[in-house]
């Protein structure tokens, strides 16, 4: 669903258009819609865990998933994870993920710690800000990029999640 949302965006983007700030808008908008798919990517993990584990989703939805309010992997995903599951098995997991994809851990990271970034300075900033504080602008197409690569490394470490919570 978001690779169809982020490409509709991308085609709005390359549309002629006389509005000046419609090309701003609509990358500020890829970024956005991406952040909220990561988010409810790591609900899912920790859902996923909590099925396999605990048990107790209400429980999970009150004090672990409606408590997170961003998508880095140390403040928040692995945080999410070591209050479900612990910082034993939170190790064990980021092990075996080094093991089986050399890279992917810390290529997570920098991702998501990027893209946080990229999200606060958006979410925190107007079109009309004065020069010093105004950034760059990633086209659609380069958040579409960056889904794709953060799309495989998310899908990876919750196979690897789930694998590695089903062999205890």
């Amino acid at each position: 669903m978001i690779a169809l949302r982020l490409s509709e965006i991308d085609i709005w983007y390359k549309e002629a258009h006389a509005d000046l700030n419609r090309p701003e808008l609509l990358s500020k908008l890829a970024v956005l819609e991406m952040c909220g798919w990561i988010e409810e990517e790591f609900d899912l993990v920790i859902r996923d865990v909590d099925a396999l584990s605990l048990r107790d989703s209400e429980w999970v939805n009150d004090n672990i998933i409606s408590k997170n309010s961003g998508f880095t992997y140390d403040t928040h995903l692995r945080q999410m994870l070591v209050k479900l599951i612990g910082e034993f098995l939170v190790k064990r997991i980021e092990a075996a993920l080094e093991v089986s994809h050399p890279g992917d851990l810390a290529q997570l990271r920098n991702l998501l710690l990027q893209l946080w970034r990229m999200r606060c300075a958006l979410a925190h900033t107007a079109l009309a800000a004065a020069p010093h504080r105004q950034y760059t602008l990633n086209a659609p197409s380069i958040t579409m990029m960056q889904y794709n690569s953060l799309n495989v490394l998310v899908s990876r470490f919750r196979a690897l999640v789930i694998s590695e919570i089903q062999g205890l």
